[in-house]
């Protein structure tokens, strides 16, 4: 009994220490904002992806399936930015079930990027933009970005939105929206 709480606590010693260690591997950045679904045709298509500082692409957190699985062939006007960026046409199905899911209800939504490439690799230390992309209705689109510096403070940031299109009555179906970069 003696050496079993003996070892247990030479165990708990060593996870500590490992975690103390490791620290920085619960880096993480966090896109939280309300979603309102609008009604009718053409509506409710977002992506959130992430590019290094030269804006070359890195990675998608999050794209709503229609448009991820071909719906950008239907409606060119959807999510246009992220589907150029991130070379949609040469993704396999694989890629995109990884990245995809329905269209969500309305609420309040957050989705987390954990700091790595589209090859799950961990990217190193720098300057990243995180963009939200979102088809409003047919031709009405916003995008918000923010530059979170990877290995810096933990930062939270409210971007702000630009608008394409003339409808500003579609403009409540994304709002509210932070981006928390949480680091060591």
């Amino acid at each position: 009994m003696k050496k079993l709480v003996l070892f247990a606590i030479i165990l708990l010693t060593f996870a500590q220490l490992c975690g103390t260690a490791f620290a920085g591997n619960g880096d993480k950045a966090e896109i939280t904002f309300k979603y309102d679904r609008l009604s009718g045709h053409a509506t409710n298509q977002f992506a959130i992806w992430v590019e290094d500082a030269e804006g070359k692409y890195v990675d998608t957190v999050y794209a709503t399936r229609f448009t991820a699985t071909g719906g950008w062939e239907k409606r060119p006007a959807a999510l246009h930015r992220w589907v150029g960026h991130a070379e949609v046409a040469k993704m396999n199905k694989a890629e995109i079930d990884a990245i995809t899911g329905a269209t969500p209800k309305a609420g309040t939504l957050t989705y987390t990027w954990d700091l790595t490439d589209k090859n799950g690799k961990k990217l190193p230390d720098g300057p990243y933009m995180i963009l939200l992309e979102a088809t409003l209705r047919d031709e009405n689109s916003v995008v918000y970005r923010a530059l979170v510096e990877v290995g810096g403070d933990s930062v939270t940031l409210h971007p702000i939105p630009k608008y394409a299109g003339k409808d500003e009555a579609d403009r409540k179906m994304i709002s509210e929206v932070t981006v928390r970069y949480i680091g060591d």
